[in-house]
């Protein structure tokens, strides 16, 4: 069974790897979906919302470049 940790590693690459809003919509709602259908205590809305956030300063940047920044 998948935990909250696995959710949250999901979010982020999503954030990190979609820039396309029609893209990202149709992975994530089909993502929750099939959480759903697994887990009916899966809060649907939670994951949508945690996939939309911005990301940090830094997200998505080489490692290198994060290193620098900091």
């Amino acid at each position: 069974m998948m935990t909250r940790k696995h959710f949250v590693i999901i979010t982020k690459a999503i954030r990190e790897c979609l820039e396309d809003d029609a893209n990202k919509f149709t992975l994530v709602t089909t993502l929750a979906d099939k959480f759903q259908e697994e887990n009916p205590r899966f809060d649907r809305a939670r994951f949508i919302r945690a996939t939309n956030r911005a990301k940090p300063a830094g997200e998505g940047q080489p490692s290198e470049q994060r290193a620098k920044i900091a």
